[in-house]
């Protein structure tokens, strides 16, 4: 990947209006450097890239392209988004909280406009899925996609594919956490970490992907906090497993030649009693 193996990016929302009172304010530099202003201090920083408040999301996406694609080539990549509460991680992952995942399976026949709102995972995905669907239209190799989607929440770790317990009756918004069913991480004989009971599921095509995030997204804790409304109380993981072996091969000749990467992008969710101050517009995404 272009600038190293590893990224750290910072991204600067603009501003709401009840932050125009405070004092402190955060200022973009130069395109690697960021400096925020207290009443009693400044604060300069360096990053691999900073994007001020005008960034579309295609240039935040742009920066991160090269090691979703490294994907297919049978390297890991990782994409993590962190930042307090309220700074736009979910809007620079997903795209704003009033999209419908589910419109953006298609991205030539949206409305007009509305691509430009989506962020760094539908992006990802699309362009994941054209590079699998081009290597399999050529017949050179065969390319198997599989999912997972959880999410963490007060250290520990929920299936958001399945996330309740058998027999357990309505999903009664009051009593979620009790019944969703915890997932443990084991670690084999050789130092490998696994998740047991985790559901994956194979996933054919750019559009069920879509699909499966919009059902995980719909199991997600969320609620009100005095930062953010819709604030996302949770870590959300979703992770790829793609596989490729050459042409038509099965068996011990697939097994020889397989190459396997996984592909994972995370939202990490932010710390909602800290001061409001202007580090709440910067969010930070890490590239690996």
């Amino acid at each position: 990947m272009p600038g190293g193996n590893v990224r750290v990016m910072v991204r600067v929302r603009p501003m709401l209006p009840r932050e125009l009172s405070y004092d402190a304010a955060v200022e973009v530099t130069d395109p690697d450097k960021v400096l925020v202003y207290r009443s009693n201090a400044e604060f300069k920083s360096s990053y691999s890239h900073v994007f001020s408040e005008h960034a579309k999301q295609e240039e935040v996406y742009q920066q991160v392209r090269d090691g979703v694609l490294s994907a297919m080539q049978g390297f890991n990549s990782t994409i993590m988004a962190y930042g307090q509460t309220g700074s736009g991680k979910t809007y620079t992952m997903m795209g704003p909280h009033e999209l419908d995942l589910l419109t953006a399976r298609d991205p030539e026949h949206m409305l007009p406009g509305t691509w430009a709102s989506v962020g760094v995972v539908p992006r990802a995905l699309a362009d994941l899925f054209k590079k699998v669907d081009a290597v399999r239209q050529r017949g050179s190799a065969r390319v198997k996609v599989v999912a997972s989607y959880v999410e963490i929440h007060n250290n520990r770790m929920y299936d958001l594919l399945q996330p309740y317990k058998k027999g357990m009756g309505s999903r009664d918004p009051y009593d979620v956490m009790q019944r969703k069913a915890a997932l443990e991480i084991r670690e084999d004989r050789s130092g490998s970490t696994h998740v047991p009971s985790l559901f994956t599921v194979e996933v054919p095509s750019y559009s069920t992907v879509l699909q499966l995030l919009a059902k995980g997204n719909s199991n997600r804790v969320v609620r009100h906090t005095e930062m953010n409304v819709n604030s996302s109380r949770s870590h959300a993981i979703l992770q790829l497993l793609i596989e490729q072996w050459p042409g038509q091969a099965e068996g011990p000749a697939a097994a020889a030649g397989t190459v396997s990467s996984h592909g994972v992008n995370g939202e990490a969710a932010g710390p909602a009693g800290m001061p409001q101050t202007g580090g709440s517009r910067a969010g930070g995404m890490v590239v690996r």
